[in-house]
């Protein structure tokens, strides 16, 4: 197993990249991850395939922190992607719309 994959670091970066924010909030996550990873490290007995997986897994969830972080400091508290949804709504032309 390669243990190099479960670095916090690395972590918190891919999930920055995924959810294009980098407010995690308040930092109480950070020993709860530092223990899921030296556990990963340390005890898991995973296949190559399970550190894949565990590895996406982590850094979802971490990419979900954000988006909470995000939709709680919202002023309308929505998550990103619903405000995306409405910017793309504003730029994109109506089809069906025809000025005369």
């Amino acid at each position: 197993m390669n243990k190099r994959r479960f670095d916090r670091t690395r972590f918190v970066e891919e999930a920055i990249a995924q959810a294009g924010q980098d407010d995690l909030g308040d930092p109480s996550w950070e020993e709860g991850l530092d223990i899921l990873l030296d556990s990963m490290k340390e005890e898991a007995r995973l296949s190559d395939l399970g550190v894949e997986i565990a590895s996406a897994d982590i850094s979802g969830y971490l990419a979900n922190r954000l988006d909470q972080c995000l939709a709680a400091s919202s002023p309308r508290g929505r998550p990103r992607q619903d405000r995306a949804a409405d910017r793309h709504r504003r730029t994109t032309p109506d089809r069906h719309h025809h000025p005369l």
